[in-house]
């Protein structure tokens, strides 16, 4: 919930136009990339939703009830 709200409050700071302006950042493999901030948000969002998923599988395997899979409880 802590980086949530970080995030959340980060959104909130930014001005509409703020998402059209491309950033510059490098990948894992070292590849530069210039992208538009909204792309690269949603792909950070995204990947949260990935690593709740997989929270949520690891459980499951080990017979633990949980609800991390239920992304509309975070909408």
């Amino acid at each position: 919930m802590e980086l949530d709200n970080i995030l959340v409050d980060f959104v909130n700071g930014m001005a509409p136009t703020d998402l059209n302006k491309n950033i510059r950042h490098k990948t894992s493999n070292g590849v530069t990339l210039d992208k538009k901030l909204e792309l690269f948000l949603m792909t950070i969002f995204n990947h949260e939703t990935h690593h709740r998923g997989m929270i949520s599988l690891y459980l499951e395997m080990l017979g633990k009830e949980n609800d991390y899979s239920r992304f509309i409880d975070y909408v």
